[in-house]
């Protein structure tokens, strides 16, 4: 029997708001789960859980996108900081 797929905005919202590392394992896991919940309550009840889980994780994974990019931020300024020192040395 062919399972039922996730709610494909739902799916996109998760992937796009997480890490691109983690989107994989993200998505894979949310899937995971609904089939799981799709056997068990049924595709109505299991949809809407995927939608309350996407929207919860939502801001999470955005924080976490958004500090993954921030640590080579903190690199350049460190740099410019050397860079600055240097100069008010010479």
């Amino acid at each position: 029997m062919n399972e039922p797929p996730p709610p494909r905005v739902a799916e996109w919202l998760a992937r796009r708001a997480a890490p691109p590392a983690d989107a994989d394992f993200v998505a894979s896991d949310l899937r995971e789960e609904f089939d799981h919940r799709v056997a068990l309550v049924g595709e109505s009840v299991a949809r809407r859980w995927y939608w309350t889980e996407t929207l919860r994780s939502f801001f999470p994974l955005i924080a976490r996108r958004w500090t993954a990019t921030r640590p080579s931020d903190a690199m350049n300024r460190q740099g410019d900081a050397v860079i600055n020192s240097v100069f008010d040395d010479v």
